[in-house]
């Protein structure tokens, strides 16, 4: 009889503990989602704020960008050997076309440095041609969680590199190394990219490169 009830007096007990496990793992999934945004696919997002015209001596490449990763991005081969003979114009039309996407910091101050996240070549090239207080366009995002920042940037720079009209070939183990880094630290984003880059075969396959020289 005593057991009776002592059960029932811990059922309800049982109940509001197995509820408040459920609501802190419900508050935990809403932290995640909300610390690291991401769209129903489950690529990881940042949302655009637009567009802005700021002198180069405000703009540097972003101080989370992890050494192996900043060194990745710029071991991108370039398809013109020789940039530096190109015209001040040429140049121009290049960063009016790929504008450096940078976000400031939170809590930033006016006149804090924009970190630039992606399209680091055109900040270099304009940076080794221009004056600092020359003025380019950039886009703005907003802020990704500083853990990520090399997830987005590798993100920025595989969606980048997979909608460029230039063969692949030449490229290949640049593209293979934005693809693997994403593999081991953010699978799902690459198949919220595409379903061809859900397996090093499929990547392969959809760049047509030769999946045994990787």
């Amino acid at each position: 009889m005593l057991n009776f009830f002592l059960l029932k007096g811990l059922r309800p007990l049982k109940i509001m503990l197995k509820r408040r496990h459920t609501y802190l793992k419900k508050d935990a999934f809403r932290w995640r989602l909300k610390a690291f945004p991401q769209n129903k696919t489950g690529v990881l997002m940042l949302q655009e704020r637009g567009s802005r015209r700021v002198s180069l001596s405000h703009i540097e490449v972003s101080r989370y960008l992890s050494s192996s990763v900043l060194h990745l991005l710029l071991a991108r081969p370039p398809f013109f050997q020789g940039i530096q003979d190109m015209t001040d114009d040429a140049l121009k039309a290049y960063i009016i076309q790929h504008p450096p996407v940078v976000y400031q910091a939170k809590r930033g101050k006016h006149g804090n440095p924009l970190f630039c996240l992606a399209n680091l070549h055109t900040l270099y090239i304009a940076k080794n041609r221009f004056r600092d207080s020359d003025k380019i366009r950039v886009t703005l995002v907003e802020a990704p969680p500083i853990q990520k920042t090399d997830a987005f940037a590798l993100l920025f720079a595989l969606s980048a590199e997979a909608c460029h009209a230039l063969s692949p070939r030449e490229s290949g183990h640049y593209l293979f190394a934005l693809w693997k880094d994403l593999a081991s630290s953010q699978p799902t984003s690459l198949l919220g990219l595409s379903e061809n880059f859900s397996s090093k075969t499929a990547f392969c396959d959809a760049f047509k490169l030769n999946r045994r020289l990787y």
